[in-house]
């Protein structure tokens, strides 16, 4: 049901995904530690100003329970870890890309699911592809609108979407 809504995003874009999340035990070891563990060991090496470290123990901890909101917050540290490593920003925005598809494709709610696609906006918008960034915005504030998605798609579709400035 959730890939139906996602029909901007190629088919190859969802595979790469469900490989994300089927490999996503070799990118990270979770040990014997909980989810919630792993997940107060990626909070203080966040707040530490460790962005790498954040996100692997967060990717520890979606090994963990696989749970679509942890999901969306390894995205979103995946992002932070692309911000701080120009060598690996490629790289972790298109793993941010692919865990935000996987937090959508798993949320059950609708306001779990606004998340998802706020932080697939961002990873599109880092990706260079604009176009997609309106889209993911846009379904955001149709499964939940919020002013705070409105102004972002606002600013995204002023800058990406089609204009007419001239007759």
């Amino acid at each position: 049901d959730r890939r139906a809504e996602l029909k901007f995003i190629p088919d190859y874009e969802i595979e790469a995904a469900v490989y994300q999340a089927r490999d996503l035990a070799n990118q990270h070891t979770s040990g014997l530690w909980s989810a919630e563990e792993h997940m107060q060991s990626a909070a203080e090496a966040e707040a530490n100003g460790d962005a790498a470290g954040a996100m692997r123990f967060t990717g520890a901890a979606v090994n963990v329970t696989d749970a679509p909101d942890l999901w969306v917050e390894y995205a979103r540290r995946l992002l932070l870890a692309a911000d701080r490593d120009q060598n690996q920003a490629r790289t972790y925005r298109e793993r941010a890309l692919n865990a935000a598809i996987n937090a959508y494709l798993r949320a059950g709610t609708k306001p779990l699911r606004h998340n998802a696609l706020l932080v697939m906006g961002t990873a599109y918008e880092a990706l260079d592809r604009g176009r997609d960034t309106v889209q993911a915005l846009r379904l955001a504030q149709a499964q939940q609108p919020r002013d705070d998605t409105a102004a972002l798609l606002d600013a995204a579709a002023a800058k990406y979407g089609f204009r007419v400035l001239e007759h």
